[in-house]
């Protein structure tokens, strides 16, 4: 988190600050079965479940002039951290680098 890595840098001590008010995601849980697939797509099955940019993407190009609405209406986005794999058929050097990235796991 931003924070967490400015105090460190200032000696600020908010190490443990978290933000108040913040809703959870919809949907904290990722399911992920690495059968058949490479270690790119768990990862990348992962990142796109916190945040799908392909949909904002579609968005903001057939509408282009509701950019700024867009905008003003743009959903909480949240942090690796706030989710959690649930890891099936994934290997261990994989899911060591989904914690790297900041997730949550379990088998």
């Amino acid at each position: 988190m931003s924070v967490h890595a400015i105090s460190d840098y200032f000696g600020l001590g908010l190490n443990n600050w978290q933000p108040s008010g913040v809703e959870l995601p919809s949907e904290p849980a990722i399911r992920i079965d690495g059968e058949k697939l490479s270690e790119q797509q768990i990862i990348s099955k992962a990142i796109l479940h916190t945040y799908d940019i392909r949909k904002d993407d579609i968005l903001f190009r057939n509408i282009p002039s509701d950019f700024e609405k867009q905008r003003g209406d743009y959903p909480t986005r949240r942090e690796f951290p706030a989710y959690t794999i649930e890891v099936n058929n994934i290997p261990e050097i994989t899911i060591n680098k989904l914690k790297l990235l900041g997730f949550n796991t379990k088998n």
